[in-house]
């Protein structure tokens, strides 16, 4: 897992901790939206790496702020998913969005 990457093992924790709470959802959110299992757990996958990142963001994983998020970024990848190679769609990457939602939910 990501996770693994992580030299600080509190940060390390955090991100194991938001696998283990949300990975479920993530999996409903992106199938929801992709319609294929392989395909939405490639999203989720997308997703943890941006979120391992960018863990800095994420201070508590039980936080409404920590569940936004998580959901923005398999939202985001998942829709990505759909159209990867349409040049006329502006992909705004995890961190972009996510740094300026956390500073809106704070």
């Amino acid at each position: 897992m990501f996770s693994q990457a992580i030299p600080d093992d509190k940060k390390q924790k955090i991100v194991e901790e938001i696998y283990d709470r949300y990975y479920r959802d993530m999996i409903i959110c992106a199938m929801d939206i992709l319609k294929n299992k392989r395909t939405a757990q490639e999203a989720v996958q997308k997703a943890f790496y941006h979120i391992a990142a960018t863990y800095e963001l994420f201070e508590d994983g039980s936080a409404k702020s920590t569940a936004a998020l998580v959901y923005i970024s398999v939202k985001c990848a998942a829709m990505h998913s759909l159209n990867p190679n349409k040049r006329n769609t502006k992909v705004v990457t995890f961190s972009d969005y996510t740094s300026r939602v956390a500073k809106n939910i704070a």
